[in-house]
């Protein structure tokens, strides 16, 4: 899974199985975003095109059920704003 934050991305191994909440405290100070202050979207590869990026928005969702798959992102902004927009 490819982690994506200010123009600067990373691979990283994600555990399907937890949920959006879960994912934001591991991820808790991932590029000097507290996980408070975090919001993710998802970016399907093979549908980016066509949906664009879906906000994580429900904490206690599990990953799977965005149907990730290998090559697919997640896109970590603030919620100050400080952060680059998803287009």
């Amino acid at each position: 899974m490819k982690l994506t934050c200010q123009d600067i991305s990373e691979e990283r191994t994600l555990l399907v199985y937890q949920t959006v909440t879960e994912l934001k405290q591991k991820l808790d100070g991932f590029r000097g975003i507290p996980a408070r202050r975090m919001r993710l979207f998802y970016v399907d590869q093979e549908m980016k095109n066509i949906t664009g990026p879906e906000e994580m928005k429900f904490p206690n969702k599990q990953l799977y059920s965005y149907n990730i798959s290998n090559g697919d992102e997640i896109i970590v902004e603030s919620k100050l704003g400080t952060q680059k927009s998803v287009p």
